[in-house]
């Protein structure tokens, strides 16, 4: 081992050690200062720092503590001068080197103090450059520690996110959305609570959408403002998220979804286990999810457009087959006729607008429930639970169809003002019957005033 040559110090009241150190160090070429009491030697200590100290033990107490209590002196390496059983025990309890015998041979004593004392100079010369090493290295050691930790994170999340696009591709051809988002989220564990959101155009609201469902949590109509909204703003899903986080426990993702990849009708708001808000790759669910809506609504709306009208026997045959639980909502379209008739120079685009009846109306109920009793008539078929709302819903849309835009004609200053009407009708053959015989007697006496 090459020796490392410390500055030495010998500190002992009996003036005989210090001649006999200082001779042995001499003949291994190192110097030692030598003191014979502890206060000239903390001066020079100040000046020199030394790296090893030689104590006799009988001179190590200094001012009722040990030397090596003293702040300045702790770190500096040291070996006791003992000559008895008595001094070996005094400083037994002190860290050192070792302790060096007057009786026995100095020399060898002494190689083998400064053996000690290169060994453990090294030693901590390598903590040194391994610290430094590591606060070299640290970024890179904490780059290599989060990537690590990030591909142990997508393991454990990956499999869970691979099952929801696997469902969600395996429902790509489901025809309700609703029925979509339950098949997709009802089995995560991960997902406490869903909730599903509609723009309803007229309301300017986000409705909670019922579906049937364990997680399916009630969630009041969250107005969004006086200005019409074609789709669902910034401001809009922060007001899903915050209603319904008040709502729940765990933390709220939001997925919008768009028919037409630029105006937000639909978001769905899901509960989900704390880790998984920024573990799982939400941005992809939303992609996929917001693809299979807009298939969904655009083949929904495709249908309303083609689908065939059903008249009044088809309504009349339902209404006797069923006995409760059932309203019917009626829409009056015979201003559109009787203006017809006072102002022959007017057309009116009767396909088109039964098409976009169609396609509007299906936002309330099924097409399967719409009947077009005559051009004068449109019926819809709902379910009581569901009246309110859908007749609430029913003379928003009409108070917002835009007639004139139907008509063909010159002078349409007629047309501004008019609307289309809707009412409850009671559900009963007889009830329907003496509605269509009332909107009868009403052209009747309107033809007999012109």
């Amino acid at each position: 081992m090459t020796m490392i040559s410390p500055k030495v110090a010998i500190l002992s009241s009996m003036i005989e050690d210090c001649k006999g150190f200082s001779k042995i160090f001499k003949n291994i070429n190192i110097l030692i200062d030598s003191f014979d009491d502890a206060d000239s030697f903390l001066i020079s200590h100040i000046q020199r720092q030394y790296d090893l100290v030689l104590v006799r033990a009988q001179d190590v107490d200094y001012e009722g503590q040990s030397l090596f209590d003293r702040p300045e002196l702790k770190k500096v390496q040291r070996a006791f001068i003992v000559a008895s059983n008595s001094d070996l025990k005094s400083v037994a309890k002190i860290e050192s080197l070792g302790s060096i015998f007057t009786e026995l041979d100095l020399l060898v004593q002494v190689r083998g103090v400064l053996d000690q004392y290169n060994r453990k100079t090294s030693l901590i010369r390598q903590v040194n450059q391994l610290e430094t090493f590591h606060d070299k290295y640290r970024h890179k050691q904490e780059a290599l520690v989060a990537s690590l930790e990030s591909e142990r994170t997508k393991t454990l999340y990956g499999k869970d996110f691979f099952e929801v696009c696997d469902i969600i591709n395996f429902n790509k051809d489901e025809s309700d959305f609703k029925s979509l988002i339950a098949n997709v989220f009802e089995p995560q564990e991960f997902v406490t609570s869903v909730t599903v959101f509609d723009l309803n155009s007229n309301t300017n609201k986000l409705c909670a959408v019922k579906y049937d469902g364990m997680k399916n949590i009630n969630v009041p109509d969250i107005w969004l403002g006086h200005i019409k909204l074609r789709g669902v703003n910034e401001n809009g899903m922060n007001m899903v998220k915050n209603i319904v986080s008040s709502l729940v426990h765990n933390p709220v993702v939001t997925l919008a979804m768009s028919a037409n990849g630029v105006d937000i009708t639909t978001v769905v708001a899901l509960e989900v286990d704390r880790d998984y808000l920024f573990n799982f790759n939400w941005q992809v669910v939303e992609s996929l999810l917001s693809g299979v809506y807009a298939q969904i609504v655009n083949a929904n709306t495709h249908s309303a457009a083609v689908a065939s009208a059903q008249g009044p026997f088809e309504l009349l045959g339902q209404i006797s087959q069923t006995t409760h639980g059932r309203n019917l909502i009626a829409v009056d379209t015979s201003e559109i006729s009787d203006l017809l008739e006072l102002r022959s120079d007017f057309d009116f685009d009767w396909e088109t607008f039964w098409r976009d009846m169609k396609i509007n109306l299906s936002q309330i109920t099924n097409l399967s429930n719409i009947y077009n009793i005559s051009f004068e008539s449109i019926v819809l078929d709902v379910e009581n639970d569901f009246f309110e709302e859908s007749f609430a819903a029913a003379k928003d849309l009409c108070k917002n169809i835009r007639l004139a835009k139907y008509f063909s004609g010159k002078d349409k200053s007629l047309i501004l003002s008019m609307s289309l009407n809707v009412f409850e009708v009671p559900y009963s053959q007889y009830s329907m019957v003496t509605t269509a015989r009332k909107l009868k007697a009403k052209r009747s006496f309107q033809e007999s005033t012109i």
